[in-house]
């Protein structure tokens, strides 16, 4: 609906705020994880790049609970649609801000695929998303593995966009990794099953 469109649109753009605001504040002090630190490479780039899965994705995750907290959640399925479209329209906001000024080949490419990057790595998040029966928001704890793993995810993907050589590799089978669990995992949601769940056809003798 309309409603569920300018709340998914003003989460994501809540959530580019706050990582920019985050991002600001490092630069001031001198601890900006830039892109130009992760083509270096070493421990350094690999540091930088966790530390910027981890503020886009705890973002991510503010705007997906003001996005979705009125009315609660009564279904996972009610929180991967959340996810997914704040995702979206945070990398929608990225795009504009950060792309300013880069090359067409450069910033069309990122503008296009980025919004699905960041909804494919985030979807881990909706499963505790959900809150409670009687309770308005999720507990956050539960909150807290999901986020560390996508935020790990999500590190990595941007180190290996950095290695010139095989990191487009790397990237594809980190992308690769919540894309399957998002396929099993709605499979089951929606009670098929997989495939090598059913049991064997037994066809009667005679």
């Amino acid at each position: 609906t309309a409603l569920a469109v300018a709340r998914a649109s003003l989460g994501g753009g809540l959530a580019a705020a706050l990582a920019l605001g985050a991002f600001g504040l490092l630069e001031r002090a001198g601890l900006m994880p830039s892109w130009e630190l992760m083509l270096a490479g070493g421990w350094r780039a690999i540091v930088a790049a966790l530390a910027v899965g981890l503020l886009e994705e705890s973002a991510k995750l503010a705007g997906c609970l003001a996005a979705g907290a009125d009315p609660p959640r009564r279904h996972v399925g009610d929180s991967l649609r959340t996810v997914g479209a704040v995702s979206a329209a945070f990398a929608t906001v990225e795009a504009i801000i950060v792309l300013r000024g880069e090359p067409l080949s450069m910033a069309l490419p990122r503008a296009a695929f980025g919004p699905i990057a960041h909804a494919i790595l985030a979807c881990p998040l909706a499963v505790a998303l959900k809150p409670e029966p009687g309770r308005f928001m999720p507990r956050l704890r539960p909150l807290i593995g999901p986020l560390l793993a996508v935020s790990v995810a999500h590190g990595l993907a941007d180190w290996a966009l950095a290695r010139a050589k095989w990191g487009p590799y790397v990237y594809v089978a980190i992308l690769l990794a919540p894309t399957l669990w998002l396929f099993v995992f709605t499979r089951r949601l929606v009670g098929w099953g997989m495939p090598w769940d059913r049991k064997p056809k037994v066809w009667p003798k005679g």
